[in-house]
């Protein structure tokens, strides 16, 4: 299963005064447009969420320290890819191993999604757990939702990749 965004060619040119519609997305400009929503989901793991996802559960933190988690690298050094809201520890939301971050952000990463169509950027992850946290659970021990979005932020960003592509 995979969990995908994307941002179509329509969606950004209603916010660009006088921009054809029929915009498709080409080479830089759809490239650049993916390494906004690749680093608007960064900048989501790094602040605990936009808008902000519900804190760890204390035994959810209780089980992560318990097990080690976050893991440091080989070196004995955080890895900055997971420092959240200015710190590192079990309290991180979504960041156990950064399976996860690297699936979301990572284009290198074999469980990260890109691609690039016609009038379409599509990003994601084919992590198989992204889901839960995505749409979140009821009941059990299923986790409540922490979702990936598109921001106002990222839209705005595409929306200016697009127009400076259009006018190239």
């Amino acid at each position: 299963m995979r969990l995908e965004f994307s941002i179509d060619a329509k969606g950004l040119g209603d916010l660009i005064d006088g921009l054809e519609n029929a915009v498709r997305f080409r080479g830089p400009v759809g490239e650049a447009i993916g390494e906004i929503l690749r680093q608007d989901a960064r900048k989501q793991f790094e602040v605990g969420g936009n808008p902000r996802w519900q804190p760890l559960a204390l035994t959810t933190i209780r089980q992560k320290r318990a097990m080690g988690y976050p893991r440091l690298t080989r070196q004995g050094l955080v890895p900055m890819s997971m420092v959240q809201s200015g710190g590192f520890g079990p309290s991180n939301i979504l960041e156990r191993t950064g399976r996860l971050l690297e699936g979301w952000t990572k284009r290198n990463s074999p469980e990260h999604v890109s691609r690039i169509e016609d009038g379409k950027v599509t990003e994601g992850t084919s992590v198989p757990y992204a889901v839960f946290h995505q749409k979140g659970g009821k009941g059990g021990k299923r986790p409540p939702m922490r979702p990936i979005v598109i921001t106002e932020e990222a839209m705005r960003l595409a929306a200016e990749a697009l127009a400076k592509g259009a006018t190239s």
